[in-house]
């Protein structure tokens, strides 16, 4: 059996790691008409996004796609316009389906 000391904090993770969980988040819900996206991020929190007008929506093979085509359960990469997030974003990338986030042995 192996002894952890109640004090002990697992390290944050550095770099790439840090930098690929920070940019993935979870589709929550998908407001088409209004131009809005809700998103779960991996820490846990949630956040309210408005799409830029030419948001640029990609599937998991480079596919172009329009936003009624993102899912609740979608695992993506959300990218902001010029000029920062509160110009709303700009490209949304789709990591990974629902239905195979679903399907996963990690879950």
């Amino acid at each position: 059996m192996i002894e952890v000391d109640e004090a002990f904090e697992f390290p944050e993770p550095d770099g790439l790691t840090a930098e690929l969980l920070r940019s993935r988040a979870t589709v929550v819900e998908v407001g088409s008409e209004a131009g809005t996206l809700q998103l779960q991020e991996a820490d846990g929190a949630c956040r309210s996004l408005r799409c830029h007008p030419q948001v640029e929506v990609l599937g998991e093979e480079g596919e172009p796609l329009d936003l009624q085509a993102l899912h609740p359960g979608d695992v993506v990469k959300v990218e902001a316009a010029p000029g920062g997030p509160e110009q709303g974003v700009r490209r949304i990338t789709v990591l990974r389906r629902f239905w195979t986030e679903w399907g996963s042995p990690e879950l």
